[in-house]
């Protein structure tokens, strides 16, 4: 049975009663409401979260779902208010802790739209721009689209270029300085699976260009940038841009099912993919990014951007074809038991750190993995 590992830093801030009970993300088999039935003989006070009851719930979908590791945060307003670990980080039988990085997968890509909105702050990009404006030598397959794929559609993942597009930079190892740029330099003969702003086509190669964009605009590469800008202000210093910096830190083994069971494996890792699904976090360090996101962008003393920025990433944008879920700015919107819930997706074979945050709903959320990883995941709400 997994074991619970405590964090062994100070104890967690008073919970501030509330209207709700924190929002919460879950590794189980379906999007489902979490019960918060009390587990021990006092319960909690009323208004409160009944935390041993969320995390034998964990425990349980662990075990269920032979997960080894997985750490949680969550968080309500702007404080921490429960920091946890579970099980083990790898083939060592080393403890997961609150502290330990994971490769965050998709969950990339919201830094990497915080990175663009930044820029959009600094006056230095315009969202409605093509996207050649920045890099002139962008082009895809149709070469009208080449001259009017916008930032915009990168961000909601309407720019036409299929997911298909995603697949070669994950069995990349190229860690070199160009990586990028020749992930981005190849979809020059990518077709696209409809005209730019016309539907929704979830693909990473969206965000890998965004990534560009970050590097030629900022002159700095993507990753000092990530690093500048939102690491080091929201103070997350279990944080990565780089998994060899990374391993140096503990980071946990990436993981794939066998027959039902997990085992860890060395999976590839690409500078080429770096802003769609590869930077690493720690549970730890995204509570700190969601206190950022639900205050307006401000952590402690520190604002990475505007509330009005924040905002504009939350907003539903785009409908995900025919089901009752919409994308913005690396966030996707949908609703869940009368709740509006803003939430990322994340699915690598290496980890699946899927988080969520929300202003307004009680209850939880969850994802369900094609892979069983060892995984982090945070989540946080408004009361």
């Amino acid at each position: 049975m997994p074991q619970a590992i405590h964090s062994p830093r100070p104890a967690h801030p008073r919970w501030k009663p509330g209207r709700q009970v924190p929002a919460l993300l879950l590794l189980t088999v379906a999007l489902c409401m979490v019960p918060t039935v009390p587990t021990y003989a006092d319960p909690p006070a009323a208004g409160s979260p009944d935390f041993v009851a969320i995390d034998s719930n964990l425990d349980r979908e662990m075990r269920e779902l032979r997960i080894p590791g997985l750490a949680l945060g969550i968080v309500h307003d702007d404080e921490m208010v429960h920091l946890q670990a579970f099980g083990v980080a790898d083939a060592s039988g080393r403890a997961v802790t609150p502290q330990t990085p994971f490769i965050l997968a998709s969950a990339s890509k919201s830094f990497t739209a915080l990175a663009i909105m930044q820029l959009v702050e600094d006056g230095k990009v315009d969202l409605d721009a093509p996207v050649v404006t920045y890099l002139p030598s962008f082009s895809v397959g149709d070469e009208s689209a080449s001259t009017t794929i916008t930032l915009r559609h990168l961000l909601n993942h309407t720019s036409g270029l299929s997911e298909d597009t995603a697949y070669q930079p994950m069995l990349s190892n190229d860690m070199s300085d160009g990586a990028l740029s020749e992930q981005v330099r190849a979809l020059s003969d990518a077709e696209l699976v409809h005209g730019p702003g016309e539907a929704f086509e979830y693909t990473d190669a969206n965000y890998d260009t965004l990534g560009l964009i970050v590097e030629k605009v900022s002159g700095q590469s993507y990753e000092t940038s990530i690093r500048e800008r939102i690491f080091t202000p929201l103070g997350m210093s279990h944080s990565f841009t780089d998994q060899t910096d990374a391993r140096q830190s503990g980071l946990a083994s990436g993981h794939r099912s066998w027959f039902g069971f997990p085992r860890s494996f060395d999976a590839p890792y690409s500078r080429a993919a770096m802003p769609s699904s590869y930077l690493i976090s720690s549970a730890e360090d995204v509570t700190h990014f969601l206190i950022g996101q639900l205050n307006g962008g401000t952590y402690d003393a520190a604002s990475v951007l505007s509330p009005a920025g924040i905002a504009a990433m939350h907003q539903p944008a785009v409908r995900e074809g025919d089901r009752d879920i919409f994308y913005g700015m690396g966030w996707e919107s949908r609703t869940l038991a009368g709740y509006r819930w803003c939430v990322i997706r994340a699915l690598t074979p290496t980890s699946t750190p899927t988080w969520c945050w929300t202003r307004r709903a009680a209850g939880a959320s969850s994802y369900s993995p094609t892979s069983i990883p060892s995984t982090s995941t945070a989540g946080a709400c408004r009361g």
